[in-house]
């Protein structure tokens, strides 16, 4: 999503500029397709995000975003000559009385006068939890929203090839100065390059020790999830509900992608790489969780498991902006990527065309002190 986004935001300022998207055309485990799309800003905060710079930029960063998408995605629909996907307004978002990062999320919308209402969790249609809880309240913020994940990159994907942008289904294995060596044994002369493969970034950051010892690792962020397809009968919401993020995860939402199918996540296991297949144990505790929390009908539905692998940064925050001459990246984004793609997008070629870093500088990728640690390596 991210590198779809920065290089059609490319073409739209650059129409005579050569652009190539270099990437395998089949990429099992990429966070994108396996992804929620819930375009969520506030809905995300924790305790104490206000208070902590990077965190704070991470959260504009989302929230100019998902102001952007419903404009941002019709145009690029409309240039590619396809449907617009759905935006599907709505997030509600479940916690207890004592829960200190609801009262976060109410500070963050009033500062920007969104509309974050208090109401009984027992009035969403459908929420039909398992277990039935007093002390639980609800905030809905109608300022966010959710696309089907699969539509929106279609969408883009299709916008790409309108716009001319080439591709090449090769695999990035090293940067060096003035071209990157491919998988293929073949080298390609560039004038510049973004990276923005994810959570594979830091394997391109450690053949550049010099670059690998100033960034944070970059490591996989296994998130397991569950497609179903709802049949007559299943009572389930009819908009985006979710707990309010918890220490050491992600919590656990349900997004509808239709009339008839939603999208139930998600696991967050931090791992130095990536796996092929979910485990039976994060499945079991996932469904459960889904159960208690929102509709006990969901043990009906139809499920196919998702496997997906969010680029996490050492110390939690996105790298964005200037790594070395005419080098970019833009990952360690987490889960944020989907969501914040047409800002990253607009601040990354801003960034390009005037060659100088317009990211902020809490989320600028070179920010680890030499004396502290010694050169970062995947392995």
């Amino acid at each position: 999503m991210v590198a779809l986004a920065i290089a059609l935001e490319f073409r739209r300022r650059r129409p005579d500029a050569r652009i190539l998207m270099i990437g395998p055309d089949t990429r099992p485990g990429a966070a994108s397709p396996a992804s929620a799309a819930m375009l969520a800003a506030y809905s995300e905060l924790q305790t104490g995000d206000l208070d902590r710079p990077a965190r704070l930029a991470r959260f504009e960063l989302a929230r100019r975003s998902v102001e952007r998408w419903p404009r941002w995605i019709d145009g690029i629909a409309r240039s590619a000559r396809v449907a617009t996907p759905e935006v599907r307004r709505g997030t509600v978002v479940i916690g207890r009385e004592d829960d200190s990062s609801l009262a976060t999320i109410e500070e963050a919308a009033r500062a920007h006068d969104v509309t974050a209402v208090r109401m009984d969790p027992g009035s969403i249609p459908g929420f039909h939890p398992r277990i039935v809880e007093r002390r639980r309240i609800a905030v809905r913020i109608d300022a966010e929203s959710s696309i089907d994940p699969l539509a929106a990159l279609a969408t883009l994907d299709r916008g790409s090839i309108e716009a001319g942008i080439e591709r090449m289904d090769d695999r990035v294995v090293a940067l060096e100065p003035g071209s990157v060596a491919l998988a293929s044994s073949t080298r390609v002369p560039v004038a510049g390059v973004v990276i923005a493969n994810g959570a594979f970034a830091g394997d391109l950051l450690a053949t550049r020790p010099e670059i690998a010892r100033t960034t944070p690792p970059i490591r996989f962020g296994v998130g397991v999830a569950i497609r179903a397809r709802l049949h007559r009968g299943i009572r389930v919401p009819d908009c985006v509900v979710r707990t309010t993020n918890r220490p050491g995860g992600h919590g656990t939402y349900f997004v509808p992608h239709g009339p008839s199918t939603c999208y139930v996540g998600a696991t967050n296991d931090v791992s130095s790489r990536p796996r092929d297949f979910p485990r039976v144990e994060e499945l079991r505790a996932l469904m459960e969780s889904a159960m208690d929390e929102f509709s006990i009908d969901l043990g009906d539905a139809e499920c196919r498991p998702v496997i997906g692998h969010r680029p996490l940064t050492g110390d939690g925050d996105p790298m964005l902006g200037m790594i070395g001459p005419s080098t970019w990246i833009a990952s360690g984004t987490g889960r944020d990527g989907f969501t914040c793609a047409p800002e990253i997008a607009a601040l990354m070629v801003d960034s390009l065309l005037a060659n100088e870093d317009l990211f902020p500088p809490e989320l600028r990728p070179r920010r680890i002190d030499l004396e502290s640690r010694g050169v970062y390596s995947p392995t």
